[in-house]
Parts: structure tokens; sequence; C-alpha cells
């Protein structure tokens, strides 16, 4: 499976991009970026990526994915970004099935915001549970992913093959009402 999709497959990653050009990312907040550049791009013993099975290894025009984090704010011992989503944009459905996965979001963790069109902001996540917020994004990403791929796809699915039946059907009888009715009237 991996080289059948003709070089397409990859990894969603999630790396973190220093905000601005005022310099509030400082020092630190590029540190922070580069550690979390080098978990994204980690690599076997012999420099080349390594291939995971986990949720994240996927053709990433057909799943959403987190891109690199953008407008990096360390503050305080803590820090806020946003995370835009990259490969396929999600739909309202797939939208529907994040709401509902934030619901369960652990309570200790700050919960990320759903910025429209956009992506998910973090604020205030204090830097020493940084990995932790970023390893359950990544995990509730992966799993309203699964949810959508297994529960919600296929029912739009149905509900396309029924629509297009319903519409076949009626266009048969139509065609059969306008024969009909050529036939006794002329």
């Amino acid at each position: 499976m991996e080289g059948g999709l003709g070089g397409r497959f990859r990894r969603c990653l999630v790396g973190m991009v220093p905000a601005g050009n005022d310099g509030s990312a400082s020092t630190f907040g590029t540190a922070l970026a580069d550690r979390l550049k080098h978990d994204a791009r980690a690599t076997g013993g012999n420099g080349t990526p390594e291939r995971s099975e986990s949720a994240h290894d996927v053709d990433d025009s057909s799943r959403v994915c987190l891109g690199p984090a953008m407008q990096i704010d360390v503050a305080g011992g803590a820090v806020s970004f946003i995370v835009p989503f990259a490969g396929r944009r999600p739909d309202e459905h797939w939208l529907g099935a994040y709401h509902e996965a934030v619901a369960h979001w652990p309570a200790h963790l700050s919960e990320p915001r759903l910025e429209p069109g956009y992506g998910v902001q973090l604020s205030h996540v204090p830097v020493a549970e940084l990995e932790e917020h970023v390893d359950t994004l990544k995990r509730m990403v992966d799993a309203v992913n699964l949810r959508y791929e297994r529960e919600i796809e296929p029912e739009l699915r149905r509900q396309r093959e029924e629509a297009r039946r319903r519409l076949e059907e009626e266009r048969r009888l139509r065609a059969e009402v306008e024969a009909t009715l050529e036939r006794l009237l002329g």
C-alpha cells in the first residue's frame, strides 16, 4: 500500500512555524518550533522517514489533516497557536463529528477552538503540557476521520444512491406516463 498511491502517500503532520516578524515567537518559541518539526519529521536510523502504521499515514487528499502550526505566541510559560487543516477540507458532516469529539476533550487540557474555514486554535497551553495537547489533538482528528470514514461517509453515500434511485424511478415513471398519454391521446 505504501507505493500504491504514486507518491501521494504521506504523513499528515503537525509542525510549528514561528509567528510574525515582530520577534514575538522569541528564541524559545523558535526552539519549540524546531522541536515539534523534528517530531513531525521523525526518521529511522537511515535518515528516511519511518513508515508508521498510525492513522496519520494517509493519502492526504482523502482525509482532514493538521498542517504546520502558525501564529505561535509564547508568553508567561504558555503557548497559543493555530493549526490549519490540510488535506481534504472538512465539510459540515466532518465538523459535526469534530464538535461531538471536542465534547469529550480531557478536562485538564485547554480545549481547542475551531477557527471556521481555517483550522484549530489552542490557547494558553502550558509549555510543559504542549506535547500532550498536540498528541491529544492529533488523536482526536484521527478519531473524527475514522468515524467519518466508517459511519458518516457510508451514510452519505447511501443517501446519494437513494436520491439517485428515486430520480431514476421518477424519470422512468414520467416516460411511462408520457408514453401512455401519447398512446391514449395521440
